[in-house]
């Protein structure tokens, strides 16, 4: 029912201005936990940095779609055509966004939709394809646990954590620091010939707090933010800083349900964790595993060993409640102000193109060899005909579904009569003709240009004459406009 409402330059705009917010919000956050970092411990801090990338994948765009569609679109109003139910539109805003400027099928529109595009399918589906494909294959490569004493490790740390999908175990040479991937099912890879002591009840609890939160699904929202928005540096950081906060999380989750001598231990399975994957033997298929890079493990091992006052849990939740809050009311004010920078720019480009604009087209009449074609009567058509015979004038408004031809008006002019149609689609992009029939049933039209038609005839003979109007297109089409005789 909003068919054509959108162009391919509403959709660029929309991901510009979504880009820059993007910017705006990840600036504000990084400051605030610059500035609250010594206060909030780390599972405090991965709970805000969810609800932002929740905000910002989803939310964000929404929230700047619309402010600028209500910006540039007000007051959709339900008409009906012929029984069925029709959304027209009413322009209340002029920006190169709207159909109403050439500008908006400028092909630069088309070669940023491109490029951006080219870098979702690369970034995005070809980078995590390939990442399944390797997944697959380290699965088929490795060893899954099914009983012993590590199998039944993992089923008492995944009653105590509460994890409630689903967990399978595989180990594999290749693999020297644990990692876990999967949403439906859990799939935790573990490095072959463990030991049954305290280290591996630590590394093993670790990946499980993963499970129990739920984190592999966050990694899966922040690879197709990052994959939406390749092309901003920041996001990348915020990625990086995401991934860092995650696995310090759990690091302060996994010790404080250890024992007190084991943070020395744990610190030191890090340590060498990261001392391997300098060394490049912690992965040999291709890719490494996020959150298991040399410098991430050794800045977890610094956490571990700083101290901090965390606020309490209540303070905490209040202001992470009141940060979020403040992200809508960013996005609006940011997004508002967007749209009056395009109708600036638009005002500047109507002015310098004002008689170009102006300008009427020269339509060619084209005389119909086949008037076959059944000609149905408007809704509107007797009430047109009565305000052409009082009035010489009759405004058209009506909805074209696909390509039907409707009668406008069938009224008696005189040799001489000056008849001046004007008709406008809802943006450039509609097609549809105008059409005359006279007394021999001959059918002349004329078809649009860029959604319009400004149209003078002289009449040549006096007669009936039938005004009609035709989609060209299985789209349908509103039409908006006016006849007067003279």
């Amino acid at each position: 029912m909003l068919t054509g409402l959108w162009m391919v330059s509403d959709f660029v705009v929309m991901l510009a201005a979504s880009s820059l917010i993007l910017c705006l919000l990840l600036a504000g956050t990084k400051r605030c936990m610059e500035e609250l970092e010594e206060k909030m411990d780390r599972g405090q801090e991965i709970r805000w940095l969810k609800a932002s990338l929740l905000y910002l994948l989803f939310l964000l765009p929404v929230i700047t779609e619309a402010v600028l569609f209500t910006r540039t679109y007000r007051d959709l109003t339900p008409t009906e055509s012929f029984g069925k139910p029709y959304i027209m539109r009413t322009i209340v805003r002029e920006s190169f966004t709207t159909a109403h400027l050439a500008l908006s099928k400028h092909w630069i529109f088309w070669l940023a939709l491109l490029v951006w595009g080219a870098g979702f399918l690369y970034f995005g589906v070809y980078q995590r394809r390939r990442e399944k494909r390797a997944l697959k294959c380290l699965r088929e490569m490795s060893r899954q646990v099914e009983e012993g004493w590590l199998w039944e490790l993992a089923e008492k740390l995944c009653r105590e954590l509460e994890v409630r999908r689903p967990v399978c175990l595989y180990a594999n040479g290749l693999v020297v620091s644990p990692f876990v991937e999967g949403k439906k099912i859990y799939h935790v890879y573990l490095p072959e010939g463990l030991r049954e002591d305290a280290e591996t009840e630590l590394m093993l609890r670790h990946e499980l707090t993963h499970c129990a939160c739920g984190d592999t699904r966050y990694r899966e929202y922040l690879h197709w933010l990052c994959a939406l928005y390749w092309f901003l540096p920041p996001v990348y950081r915020f990625a990086e800083r995401f991934v860092e906060v995650n696995e310090m999380a759990c690091d302060e989750a996994v010790l404080r349900e250890a024992p007190p001598n084991s943070r020395y231990r744990y610190a030191k399975l890090i340590y060498d964790l990261a001392v391997e994957e300098e060394e490049g033997t912690l992965t040999g298929i291709g890719f490494t595993f996020p959150g298991q890079e040399g410098s991430t493990l050794e800045k977890r091992v610094e956490n571990m060993a700083r101290k901090r006052s965390c606020m309490n849990k209540r303070r905490a939740v209040v202001l992470t409640a009141a940060l979020l809050a403040a992200c809508p009311v960013m996005t609006m004010a940011a997004a508002d102000g967007v749209s009056i920078a395009q109708d600036a720019l638009a005002n500047a480009l109507i002015t310098e193109t004002e008689l170009p604009l102006m300008r009427i087209p020269d339509y060619k009449e084209v005389r119909e060899t086949d008037s076959q074609k059944i000609l149905r009567r408007a809704p509107d058509m007797e009430e047109m005909e009565t305000s052409l015979e009082t009035e010489d004038s009759a405004e058209i408004d009506m909805v074209i579904r696909g390509k039907e031809s409707l009668a406008v008006a069938e009224v008696y002019l005189s040799e001489g009569d000056d008849i001046f149609i004007k008709l406008e689609g809802s943006h450039m992009a509609d097609q549809f003709r105008l059409g005359r029939e006279d007394s021999s049933k001959t059918r002349v039209h004329i078809d649009s240009v860029d959604g319009a038609i400004w149209y003078e005839w002289i009449v040549p003979e006096s007669g009936i004459y039938t005004f009609y109007v035709e989609g060209t297109t299985i789209l349908d089409v509103y039409l908006y406009g006016f006849i007067i005789i003279s």
